[in-house]
């Protein structure tokens, strides 16, 4: 496996309907974890948008839309 490749993965989950937020988070081969966005603005500051690495989330409304979320 290549070092900085994507990696696809999954969890069995099961939706009960309501709202829900679900995060992903990396370990690299370094043992580097991906950081909480508000960690990487404490260490970064909120301008650090184009090298942002931060922990990704995503909202599930009722309805059932996906949206990018900062969590």
């Amino acid at each position: 496996m290549l070092s900085t490749a994507l990696t696809r993965f999954r969890l069995a989950w099961r939706w009960n309907g309501g709202p829900a937020v679900l995060q992903s988070r990396a370990t690299d081969e370094t043992r580097y974890i991906q950081p909480t966005r508000a960690a990487l603005i404490a260490n970064r500051g909120n301008k650090a948008i184009y090298h942002f690495n931060g922990i990704t989330s995503w909202s599930i409304a009722e309805n059932g839309e996906v949206k990018h979320v900062y969590a």
